[in-house]
């Protein structure tokens, strides 16, 4: 569902018409690999975000929330305790 919904709003951005263009596109996107930060993985939005993008193949995904992870499984996503208002700290987690 999420995928959907995200090749819907990149659909709709970039102008792509048909089907032809849009595969052209997601071709061109899955070449890409991106970093995916997810902030507050412990809160109920986070952990639904978490499940939705750990096991894509095209995005390194790195959950974070102060504390222990509270999520059952951390297969498919690297975890890092982080007070998102140290600017040093979330800057490391994107260098690492």
């Amino acid at each position: 569902p999420f995928l959907y919904l995200f090749v819907g709003i990149m659909k709709r951005y970039f102008g792509l018409k048909d089907e032809e263009e849009l595969n052209s596109f997601e071709g061109k996107f899955s070449a890409m690999s991106k970093k995916v930060l997810v902030t507050g993985s412990n809160g109920l939005l986070g952990q639904k975000l978490v499940h939705q993008l750990k096991n894509h193949p095209h995005f390194e995904l790195i959950a974070t929330s102060r504390g222990e992870n509270r999520i059952s499984s951390s297969d498919g996503y690297i975890y890092e305790d982080l007070d998102i208002t140290n600017a040093e700290a979330v800057t490391n987690i994107f260098n690492k």
